[in-house]
């Protein structure tokens, strides 16, 4: 029997294209409010850090420039991660098919 391999067998697997669109879109999308949070975090933090409290500016910085571009990096590598084990659960009943033919 003549299988495909895992990267042709998701080039051509609608439900995985379909999936990995809907990611990619999710991904730039979390990117760009990634992107505005921080400098509306970093605008904010800069005013409250020299105008009205230097330690809640400073705190303020550090959770929107630090913590949460961390947290927003995490969330990527595990919507890819969870992409990489549909795409390979897709795989794996694709060959469990092909097998009990």
């Amino acid at each position: 029997m003549n299988y495909l391999g895992l990267q042709e067998f998701l080039a051509v697997s609608p439900e995985y294209n379909q999936k990995k669109a809907a990611t990619d879109k999710s991904l730039r999308n979390n990117m760009i409010l990634t992107i505005i949070v921080m400098f509306a975090g970093l605008i904010f933090g800069i005013v409250l850090l020299f105008s009205i409290d230097f330690i809640a500016g400073a705190i303020f910085l550090l959770l929107f420039m630090i913590v949460f571009p961390i947290y927003a990096v995490t969330s990527e590598k595990r919507r890819k991660t969870d992409l990489e084990k549909y795409g390979n659960f897709l795989y794996s009943q694709y060959i469990n098919s092909l097998n009990q033919q």
